[in-house]
């Protein structure tokens, strides 16, 4: 705004001269007539007589050379004195047209400027340019916002790529060093090695680890580009729970840990079966393997706006809250070492993840009072 008022102070006047120009440009182009009419040989006066018969409001007069009157309009009394008085008030006359026979002169205040107009119309015309500039000013910061979040994303997405191929490659590594090891002992024949049957279904066991584990790989891919598509059905949520905790229940009373359940009969939610089975196994499963022994999980369902709010709680346990969001990461864990020796490849919550946003199902993982909750919320089916 400041640009343009100095802008328009600094070329005030010769805005101010044009504007001149033009308003005595228009005045001579109203008179023009007058001589244009004589070009078929007509006299001056009688073409200065049809031109006032058909233009009232224009007062003018007509001199020769010697000064005398050949032609003059009934309003142009004062007018021959504002010519005639180097005394008179108001502005002199204009000549609008000077011939080598005769002049034609209008009065002065024909060319009076109306200063005020000008103002206001260059008022307009400047606020008219900052409007412009400003919607301008818009779509390109709008452009240039979207560009940045295009570049951001895209180096997010190439550093999420440049990671999880890191990580998998590390994760693929240590077991196929533990087994290039086995087999070098075994075909060397010495020592423990000797007993071969022990240390093949040592290294069938990590096939069957690093299969498992490439699956999920495979699993995680196709859900982050869309390869997997949900089909929805109405489900009841009580018996999903059910059907998820057969598998659970024996390895939780193992560890002394008691579970939990709260889910009202008759609740129906719309998601794809086995996706949320999938999603909702991997949650359990964290739960189970991360609680404290004699810990305990709940399981629970509420209400939540229009949604059905599912929630697993792992009670004894807490983690840092910077820690929370890179859970969801492939090959994250807080023990990695404890982690690898449990089996765990790292991969479960990732799944969690993919699988819920492929379903469109907001979710989150919190610390809660009394341990870590895990929520989603379902979206209820129709009566």
């Amino acid at each position: 705004m400041l640009l343009v008022g100095v802008t328009a102070f600094l070329f005030s006047s010769q805005i101010i001269s044009y504007y001149k120009l033009q308003i005595a440009n228009h005045v001579k182009k109203s008179y023009q007539r007058i001589v244009t009419g004589t070009h078929d040989g007509t006299d001056i006066v009688e073409s200065a007589k049809r031109f006032y018969e058909k233009n009232h409001s224009l007062p003018f007069v007509i001199r020769d050379k010697e000064g005398n009157t050949i032609f003059a309009t009934p309003e142009t009394n004062l007018f021959d004195n504002e010519i005639d008085s180097n005394t008179a008030p108001g502005p002199p006359p204009y000549t609008v047209y000077h011939g080598a026979e005769y002049d034609i002169l209008v009065p002065g205040d024909l060319l009076t400027y109306d200063y005020k107009g000008l103002t206001k119309r260059i008022i307009v015309l400047v606020f008219a340019v900052l409007a412009i500039s400003l919607f301008a000013a818009f779509i390109y910061a709008r452009h240039i916002l979207k560009f940045k979040y295009e570049i951001e994303r895209e180096q997010q997405l190439t550093e999420t790529q440049r990671y999880f191929f890191s990580a998998v490659s590390h994760e693929l590594k240590t077991p196929i060093a533990a087994m290039s090891v086995l087999l070098e002992g075994m075909l060397a024949n010495v020592g423990d090695y000797k007993d071969h049957p022990k240390y093949l279904r040592e290294c069938l066991k990590l096939i069957n680890s690093q299969k498992e584990m490439i699956s999920e790989i495979l699993e995680i891919v196709s859900l982050s580009e869309g390869k997997i598509v949900p089909a929805i059905e109405k489900l009841s949520i009580e018996q999903i729970v059910t059907d998820i905790l057969q598998n659970y229940h024996a390895l939780a009373e193992t560890d002394g840990l008691r579970i939990t359940t709260n889910i009202p009969c008759g609740v129906t939610v719309l998601a794809d079966p086995q996706m949320l089975k999938r999603a909702l196994s991997n949650v359990v499963l964290n739960a189970v393997q991360n609680t404290p022994s004699d810990g305990e999980i709940r399981i629970w369902g509420e209400m939540v706006s229009d949604k059905y709010r599912l929630c697993v709680l792992n009670t004894g346990v807490k983690i840092p809250d910077d820690v929370l969001p890179k859970l969801f990461d492939p090959f994250y864990r807080i023990d990695k070492a404890r982690s690898r020796k449990n089996g765990h490849s790292g991969l479960g919550l990732t799944i969690v993840q993919k699988t819920l946003e492929a379903m469109g199902i907001q979710f989150a993982l919190e610390n809660a009072p009394d341990g870590v909750l895990f929520w989603m919320d379902l979206p209820r089916s129709s009566p």
